[in-house]
Formats: structure tokens, C-alpha cells, sequence
């Protein structure tokens, strides 16, 4: 069985210049400093500069990013519940954007 399928995912990062992640379902969105994964155990942001796909193998859900990597985020099942999990997930955002 294949990592997407399982319940199990491996983040590596290479001194903050090469990220592979294994259990990508599908890539969200993208741009060159930021990224939004859906995965096996969720939904994974990456956030950094000169961001860039190099490889992504749909057989088996493997993902290797490279450029300078900033921040790597899971969005907690837990927050994403009910109202205010929306609220939270939602402030939590403008706050990485608007650099508070």
C-alpha cells in the first residue's frame, strides 16, 4: 500500500533549501513563497521563498520542494471544526500574511 493510502507521512527538510514530503493528495495552491498541500493527514502550508515544485509523482504522492523554506504548518482537524475552528483557522492566516 502506498503512503497515500496509509495513514503514515514523512517530512523531510534539508537545510531549509530541499522538502520532500511524501502523502500529497493534491497541491492546492502555489506560488514562489507559498504552498498549500491536501495529504493523507491533512492539509500541509509550506511558506518560503523562491518556492518551487521540482518533482511530484502521483503514483505514490511524493512532493520535493525546493528553495528557502520559512515555515512548515499542519491545519489541526481539530480547528477546522464547527465556527470557531473556521475563526481561529482564518485569524491564524491573516496573521502570517499581515506579519503579526
Amino acid at each position: 500500500m502506498d503512503a497515500v493510502k496509509e495513514n503514515k507521512q514523512t517530512v523531510l527538510l534539508e537545510s531549509k533549501a530541499k522538502l520532500t514530503i511524501d502523502g500529497v493528495i493534491n497541491v492546492e495552491s502555489f506560488n514562489d513563497d507559498y504552498m498549500e498541500l491536501s495529504t493523507n493527514l491533512g492539509e500541509i502550508s509550506v511558506e518560503g521563498e523562491n518556492l518551487k515544485i521540482e518533482e511530484l509523482r502521483q503514483e505514490n504522492g511524493k512532493i520535493l520542494i525546493t528553495g528557502e523554506v520559512n515555515g512548515i504548518y499542519y491545519k489541526s482537524e481539530r480547528a477546522s471544526r464547527g465556527i470557531f475552528g473556521i475563526f481561529k483557522w482564518n485569524f491564524l492566516q491573516h496573521q502570517k500574511y499581515s506579519g503579526r
